[in-house]
This record gives C-alpha cells, sequence and structure tokens, in this order.
C-alpha cells in the first residue's frame, strides 16, 4: 500500500563514524536520520554528542565507516579533492565559525556569486536571473532536470539587503563585519545556491545571546521561503523550539528520542532529554538556577519510544 508521505530528500541509514585513537573514538554509532522536502529539523545535545559528525556526513564532508546517505534516493559521494558533482549541490552547510568559511582575500558579492553561478549551473535559477556579472562558460551547457527558480534576490547586493544588510556592503571584504554579520553573509551566500538542503551546524552558538533567536529566525524564513530543507543542529533546545517542526535529540553518538516538537517539549520521554529541559533557566523573577544532574551522570543511550 503506498504512502502519502513523501521520499526523504536527505537519508542516513544506520551511520557509524569512528575516529583514530588509543582508544578509537565511536564518535556516531548506529544513527539513522530522514530530511523530508520543505521541512526544518532540530538536531541537539551537548558538546561532543556526534552532532557536528553527522553534519559532515550528511553533507559529503566524512566518509561514514558504515552505513549509508542518499540524496534524492542515490548515494552520497563522500567530497574529495576535486569538484563537487553539480547534481550534489543542492546539498549547502553553514558552518559555526563565518570567520574561517569565508574567504579573508575575497569581497562579499564575489563570495556570494559563487552560490549564484552554482544555481545557474544546476538549473535552479534561470540565466536571466544570474545578476552577478561572472557568468561560467559551463552555466549554459549543465542542467539537473529540475525546474528554474526565477523568485528571489538575484545579485549579491539583494541578497545582502534579503538577510538584513546592506547593498553597499557587497563590496566589503568579511573582516569589516561582526561575528552575526558574517554569518548572515554565510547564510546567504549558502541559499543563493538555490539548495534543496541546507546544513547548519551550530550557526548561533559563536553569536551573543542578543542576536542568536534573530538569526536562527532568519535562516529559518529564508529556507522556506525557497522550500528549503533545514537541518539546524545546536545545544540550544530553547531557540530550536521555536524554529523546528521535529526534533532529534542525540547522546552519546546514538539519537536517544526524536518527534514533533511541541510533542518532545512537553512530554520528554528519555532521561537525558529531561535533563536538557530541565536546565534552560526560566525567566520566572525568582532568580533561581536551574538544577543540575550530578556531575558524571551516565544516561542510557538506547532510543526512547514514541
Amino acid at each position: 500500500m503506498s504512502s502519502d508521505r513523501p521520499q526523504p530528500i536527505l537519508e542516513a541509514d544506520n551511520v557509524y563514524v569512528e575516529y583514530r585513537g588509543t582508544p578509537p573514538v565511536k564518535a556516531v554509532r548506529g544513527v539513522s536520520l530522514a530530511l523530508y522536502p520543505g521541512e526544518v529539523v532540530g538536531l541537539v545535545g551537548e558538546s561532543g554528542c556526534g552532532k557536528s559528525t553527522m553534519a559532515r556526513v550528511l553533507t559529503g564532508l566524512l566518509k561514514p565507516n558504515r552505513g549509508e546517505v542518499t540524496y534524492r534516493g542515490q548515494p552520497l559521494r563522500p567530497l574529495g579533492l576535486g569538484r563537487r558533482p553539480l547534481a550534489e549541490t543542492g546539498i549547502q552547510m553553514v558552518f559555526q565559525d563565518p570567520g574561517s568559511s569565508l574567504n579573508p582575500r575575497r569581497r562579499v558579492e564575489a563570495q556570494i556569486a559563487d552560490g549564484l553561478r552554482i544555481a545557474v549551473r544546476r538549473g535552479a535559477l534561470g540565466l536571466a536571473d544570474e545578476g552577478s556579472g561572472e557568468h561560467s562558460d559551463e552555466a549554459s551547457g549543465e542542467r539537473s532536470g529540475q525546474r528554474p527558480n526565477s523568485g528571489g534576490p538575484s545579485t549579491p547586493a539583494e541578497w545582502l539587503v534579503r538577510v538584513g544588510m546592506e547593498a553597499d556592503d557587497a563590496r566589503r571584504y568579511p573582516r569589516s563585519f561582526s561575528g552575526g554579520q558574517r554569518q548572515r553573509i554565510a547564510a546567504a551566500r549558502a541559499l543563493a545556491a538555490r539548495p534543496d538542503v541546507l546544513v547548519a551546524d551550530e550557526p548561533i552558538s559563536a553569536l551573543d545571546a542578543s542576536t542568536q533567536a534573530r538569526v536562527a529566525y532568519l535562516m529559518t524564513t529564508l529556507a522556506a521561503r525557497q522550500g528549503t530543507s533545514l537541518l539546524f543542529i545546536s545545544h540550544d533546545l530553547s531557540v530550536v523550539r521555536l524554529i523546528a517542526d521535529r526534533l532529534v535529540v542525540m547522546y552519546a553518538g546514538r539519537v536517544v528520542e526524536r518527534g514533533p516538537t511541541e510533542q518532545v517539549w512537553n512530554d520528554p520521554r528519555h532521561p537525558y532529554t529531561k535533563s536538557l529541559l530541565a536546565a534552560i533557566p526560566v525567566p520566572d523573577g525568582a532568580g533561581k538556577l536551574p538544577a543540575v544532574g550530578p556531575a558524571g551522570e551516565i544516561y542510557p543511550d538506547h532510543e526512547a519510544t514514541r
């Protein structure tokens, strides 16, 4: 019997990742994860639980020791030293530190234009809409069969305006901006490529508290406007709750709970999820700090049923 639910656009099946060492570090242990078209999934957990490793596996930056990742039903090839296959540029990533992911020697407009050219080559943006003035010779010869999308910003300056910056900022270098502004530029560059999937790996952890929610909401809104599926990775459940359709909780390299955001928030089933929620400060005016579990507390690593 056929199901009405669409097929996952990006899916990890029983992924294991182990880093060499004495002893070896088992970073990810049997994680399965599916991302469906147009949804926002929050992947949460403490530092060292395997979230960033999964981000690199899902984007092809890291080859798993076991398991498989598929994109649009086809195996995702790990990214080597060569250029990424054109069809797989539909997966884009925003890294935790925009200072290291943006090229300090290139103007902002040139870096956003890279994303626009990728969209043109993949057929996700019509040639007439790509207004950077820097067309690739291959632009008219390569298409993936996707329907061109002529809506939305079509120049680097327009993208900067879309993310809440000034059009004149396009001529400046990344060093001229604050951390929050650089993260907006990184998001603009990734979204300019018209991706099907955007993986945001701790994109707000390096920002001040007043900027975090604004950047998270901005990325979610822009992704939704283009129909992009967003995997938002964070250790801050209170922010992720505001933007995610589903939550996936990781602990010690495994998924221990998953489900619709409000269900997980209001009725956590796993002891680790309960401890994460208990650690969120409550603005009750009493000045009480959240409860902290015993140091070194070990939680079960099996997934709670829902």
